[in-house]
This record gives C-alpha cells, structure tokens and sequence, in this order.
C-alpha cells in the first residue's frame, strides 16, 4: 500500500501536466510566473530568535517557529521617510534586506549599504564609488570589497583600502578563478568577524591568449581570452590574507606544483586558519589542507 501511494504521487503531477498543450513561448515567458513553482521570497532566520520571516507585497511577513503565529512589518514607508529626510531618493519596492539582530536589518541601495533600526532608525553603514564588479560584502561589518580596473579595494567605514593592484597585463586579483569550475563563483573571502579578507591572485602571463568572437556587432569583433588547452600551459594562483586593521597582508604557502586548482576557501571559526582543498591538474587527487592565517604557514592536510 505503501509503495502505490509513493508511486502515484509520483505520477500524478505528470499526468496532469501532459494533459495540458504548453506552446514554447509560455514555456519561455512563463517559466518564472504562472507555470513557475511558489516559493518565500527573502526566507531567512532572525539572529538569536527562534523565528523566520519572508517578503509579501513590499513587508516582511515575522513567523515564530513554535506555533507558526506571525505578524507583519511594513518597513518600507518608514524606511522611505528616513531617506527623504537625508534628501536621498525613495525606494519603489522593498530592498532584499538581511537581519543583523531581531531588531536591525540592513539593505543595500544604488551604492551605500544602511541598516534599519527599529529603535535607531536609518543610518548610512558605508558606499563605494566608480563601475565596481565582483562586490562582496561582509555581512557583520558590511565593508565592500570589489574589483575596480587593475585594483582589489575594500570599502569600510567610510575609507578606502587598496588591497592588490595588478603589476602587469594578465595578472588579475580578487576574481574567480580557474574559469569558474569546482563550484568557484567569488575571488573574495571574508573572515566570520570581518577583519581579514582572503582573496585570490591568478598569473595567466603564461597562457597563450586566444581569440572569441564576439556577435552583438558587425563586422564581428576579436576578444582574446587566456584560454589553458590540455596539455599546455595553465595559470598559476595564490591565495593572500589582508588585515583591514593593519594593512598588511601576506600569501599562503600552497607550494608546487603551480599547475594546480585552489578551491572551497574557508575561514575557521577563530579566524586562525584558512582551508582549501588542493586539486592536481589531472583531477584525480582533493587534498583538503590547513593553513596558518597569521603566517602562510602550511599546517597540515
């Protein structure tokens, strides 16, 4: 009995779905609306409660794990008379906001992240300035770090730090590496308190650049990347540590043979190591190795 009931619950959403005649273009223009699954939009945990909140029709939507009782916050027009107050331009919609504590979230609008407090109200947290990509923000701190031209930078209270410039042409700092495989999104790494930021250093001097042909213009143009076919030579990466207390920073000692992926960087909870787990460029070896974050000392695998 059991086994049928799995089985048809199984076939039943399939049964009805190829009842229906979908065209292409409904599939296409559809797939996120009406033919889209439901989903909570913002779902996330209050800090140092035992309740979750969502996003419904511009408020936040406060649900306590217990019982399932919930009320209802309507932040945005009170965070839109704080920033009317500031003169600066209203939000249309609520922003995607994060929780810091059960009586703080913050949100980030054009280029300053703000926190609102229900018994502070709004404040300005930090900004950043110019065409950034590769943003990353610290989720405590709310410092930026991103890629501006040839420099990694952060941006925190209020002051800029230059974290890395690249020397020459085919040196890049704070982007994804090794062309975005092993699950690497991100170049950037922030400690849980904020206070370092591990980062990525890749040298691809030594990969022959090849040509993409770019379509959105006529005559099609040439855009050469730095492309590693098998068996010739690849980029080489570092992994540096900077201290936004100090400034100073430093390198992790990941050894040879330079030929190799650095993945899955973390942090451990006191900050006094940095993991990563090592793959050969064949791929048929993970070697999750430990390093000492004050120093760039391997530690152990």
């Amino acid at each position: 009995m059991t086994k049928l009931f799995f089985t048809l619950l199984l076939i039943l959403p399939f049964s009805l779905f190829a009842q229906q005649n979908i065209s292409m273009a409904d599939a296409i223009v559809k797939n996120r609306t009406v033919l889209g699954p439901a989903n909570l939009r913002q779902l996330q945990w209050i800090p140092g409660t035992a309740q979750f909140s969502h996003a419904v029709n511009n408020k936040l939507v406060r649900v306590n794990a217990a019982n399932l009782a919930t009320d209802t916050l309507d932040l945005l027009p009170k965070m839109n008379e704080a920033l009317a107050g500031r003169s600066l331009p209203p939000l249309e919609a609520l922003p995607v906001v994060t929780w810091l504590d059960d009586r703080k979230v913050w949100f980030q609008t054009g280029k300053s992240m703000y926190t609102y407090s229900f018994t502070e109200g709004l404040q300005i947290r930090n900004s950043y300035s110019g065409e950034v990509e590769n943003l990353d923000i610290q989720p405590k701190t709310l410092a930026a770090a991103y890629t501006l031209g040839k420099q990694l930078k952060i941006s925190q209270d209020g002051k800029d730090m230059v974290v890395a410039e690249s020397e020459t042409e085919g040196i890049v700092y704070g982007k994804s590496v090794h062309r975005e495989e092993f699950g690497i999104r991100n170049g950037t790494f922030w400690s849980p308190s904020g206070r370092y930021l591990a980062y990525y250093r890749m040298d691809e001097t030594m990969v022959t650049p090849y040509p993409i042909y770019v379509l959105d213009s006529m005559p099609a143009q040439a855009r050469y990347i730095r492309y590693p076919y098998a068996g010739a030579k690849s980029h080489h990466v570092t992994v540096g540590v900077f201290d936004t207390r100090t400034g100073q920073k430093l390198y992790l000692q990941t050894g040879e043979p330079a030929e190799q992926y650095l993945t899955n960087v973390a942090w451990s909870p006191d900050e006094q190591y940095v993991f990563i787990a090592v793959v050969n460029r064949a791929q048929n070896h993970l070697w999750l190795r430990q390093y000492d974050a004050r120093t760039g000392a391997f530690v152990k695998t």
